[in-house]
C-alpha cells in the first residue's frame, strides 16, 4: 500500500570531528510503507535518524519531505511537517502521567488541523493498548509500557511518518509480537510510513517489507528481509569473515521460521 510523499535521505554525510557516521547514505520511506533499518552497533543508525528529525545537520546531502528540501530545519519545525519519532533510550516525563506525556506531543500545531489534543492523546493511547495507564505516572510503569507510550506520544502528533528506535529492546518474545501486530495496524488505519531501527532480526523480517543495512556509516544492502539476511556483505558485517559461512547456513535453514518475503 505504499505510495504518495516520501521522505528521503539523499546522499547524507554526517561528520563529527575527524569521525564520518554518515558516509553519502540515501534511503527512501514512501507514505504506508515499513522499512527497518538494520546494522552492527555504530553503524549510523540512530545518526540517520536524528538527521532525519532535524536533531543534526547533515555535514552533506539533504533531507526531503516530498519536495520540500527540509535540511537543517530544527526538531519542532520539522514535527511540524508531520516527522515523528522515539528514541533508543526511553525518554518519558517521569513525574507526568502517561496522558501528560503523550499530550505534549499531541499539542504540537499541525498545519492539517485535526481533531483536538486530548481525542488525539487518547486516540493514540488506545492504539497502543496502554490507555488504561493514563493516569499511572510514567515512572511507576513496567520497561515494555514504557515503549509503548513512548510511541504513542510521537503517534499523537498524527504524523506521516514515524521513525521508531529499537522499540522492540527489552521485550520478550510475546510483547515483541504484540507491538508488531500494533505497529501493523497503525500503518493500516492511519497510512503513515513507518522506520524501524532495531537488533532484533525476527521482528524486522515479519513487520517490515523492505529492509535497509547500514555499517560503518554507509548503506551495504537493501531489499526484502528474505533476501538481504542472506547477502554475503551484510552477514560479513554482523557476524565477521570467519563466521560468515555458518551464519549463513543457519539463516538458510531459518528461512522458513521467519514466514518468508512478505509483499
Amino acid at each position: 500500500m505504499a505510495g504518495g510523499t516520501a521522505l528521503a535521505a539523499e546522499g547524507v554525510e554526517k561528520v563529527f570531528g575527524g569521525l564520518r557516521a554518515l558516509r553519502g547514505v540515501s534511503i527512501e520511506v514512501r507514505e504506508g510503507e515499513i522499512v527497518g533499518l538494520i546494522g552492527p552497533n555504530g553503524s549510523g543508525k540512530t545518526t540517520l535518524l536524528n538527521v532525519l528529525s532535524g536533531l543534526l545537520r547533515p555535514t552533506a546531502g539533504r533531507v526531503r519531505l516530498g519536495a520540500e528540501d527540509v535540511t537543517g530545519l530544527p526538531p519542532d519545525a520539522v514535527a511540524k511537517r508531520g516527522i515523528g519519532r522515539t528514541f533508543q533510550g526511553i525518554r518519558l516525563f517521569p513525574r507526568l502521567t502517561v496522558l501528560e506525556n503523550v499530550l505534549v506531543a499531541a499539542s504540537v500545531p499541525r498545519p492539517r488541523g485535526g481533531a483536538a489534543w486530548e481525542v488525539r492523546a487518547v486516540r493514540a493511547l488506545e492504539e497502543l493498548g496502554v490507555g488504561h495507564l493514563a493516569c499511572r505516572f510514567a515512572a511507576t510503569l513496567a520497561y515494555g509500557e514504557q515503549r509503548r507510550v513512548e510511541v504513542a506520544r510521537a503517534l499523537a502528533l498524527e504524523p506521516r511518518f514515524l521513525l521508531v528506535d529499537e522499540p522492540f529492546a527489552g521485550m520478550n518474545p510475546a510483547e515483541s509480537d504484540e507491538l508488531v501486530g500494533r505497529l501493523r495496524a497503525i500503518r493500516e488505519r492511519r497510512g503513515c510510513g513507518l522506520l524501524v531501527v532495531d537488533h532484533d532480526l525476527r521482528v524486522i523480517h515479519e513487520l517490515c517489507e523492505r529492509v535497509v543495512v547500514l555499517n560503518e556509516g554507509e548503506k551495504i544492502g537493501e531489499g526484502p528481509p528474505s533476501r538481504v539476511y542472506l547477502d554475503p556483505v551484510v552477514v560479513r558485517a554482523y557476524v565477521g569473515e570467519k563466521a560468515a559461512s555458518r551464519f549463513a547456513v543457519r539463516a538458510v535453514e531459518a528461512h522458513d521460521g521467519f514466514g518468508g518475503e512478505r509483499g
